[in-house]
């Protein structure tokens, strides 16, 4: 709330309304079920496959700006792009692999395709309302949509207990709605198609992180991903340099 009281006294922003009711109605409201999802599959597969499966959205956000919001894509975009997609498969082969078979990939998928669409639509939100709002709109009407959600399935909510499990849950809301601020910024210098690739490889940083904090043992295949999706986005943002 402070970044977005912060827009409109320093960045002194004009708001498009109507741009901003229909985008956020088409962005915030479905965002809730993306995160519903990514979590339901959280719950039933391992972390590091249902990280790798939801980055699909890379795909679906591409095919959408091409198709609907007029971006374009050439040959050597493409091309990293099946090298990041690649890298993350990689990055997904953990000898537990297994237990994502069944629900837990259909509900990957949901949140791959979902996400997809937001982050396509997002600069749209962006363009109308600037780069603070629009990340609070997504993040408010994300908890309304949740909340309907919940309480027409009849499923149960429940709230932690324990100061550290609320800071927790403060952090990771906190460094997520960052991850959304900082794409919304890095599509007004850059096309979706270049900024949603760099973006989408952030199962490399998780696979590091849990090798450097948690002691994870990473298998080689792995550290081929790593190096893959790597060089993949050196290239492409090489290419935009």
């Amino acid at each position: 709330m402070p970044l977005v009281i912060f827009q409109f006294l320093v960045l002194d922003f004009a708001i498009n309304f109507q741009g901003l009711i229909i985008w956020s109605i088409a962005c915030g409201l479905v965002n809730s079920s993306a995160y519903l999802a990514y979590y339901k599959a959280l719950e039933i597969g391992p972390v590091s496959i249902v990280s790798s499966a939801v980055s699909g959205w890379l795909g679906v956000c591409v095919l959408i700006s091409v198709i609907f919001f007029g971006e374009s894509t050439t040959l050597a975009q493409v091309g990293c792009m099946v090298l990041i997609l690649a890298g993350i498969i990689l990055l997904s082969q953990t000898t537990n692999k297994g237990e994502i078979i069944g629900s837990a990939l259909g509900w990957s998928i949901l949140a791959m395709v979902i996400l997809g669409w937001v982050l396509a639509a997002l600069p749209q939100l962006s363009d109308s309302a600037g780069i603070f709002l629009p990340v609070f709109i997504l993040k408010f009407f994300g908890g309304i949509g949740a909340l309907v959600i919940l309480r027409t399935t009849k499923i149960p909510i429940t709230l932690p207990h324990g100061r550290s499990i609320w800071l927790i849950i403060v952090l990771v809301g906190s460094i997520d709605s960052a991850g959304f601020i900082f794409f919304a910024m890095g599509v007004i210098f850059l096309p979706v198609v270049v900024v949603a690739p760099i973006v989408a490889a952030h199962p490399m940083a998780t696979v590091i992180l849990a090798y450097m904090i948690f002691r994870e043992r990473l298998r080689t295949i792995q550290w081929v991903g790593v190096m893959v999706t790597l060089s993949a986005v050196i290239t492409l943002s090489a290419l935009y340099g």
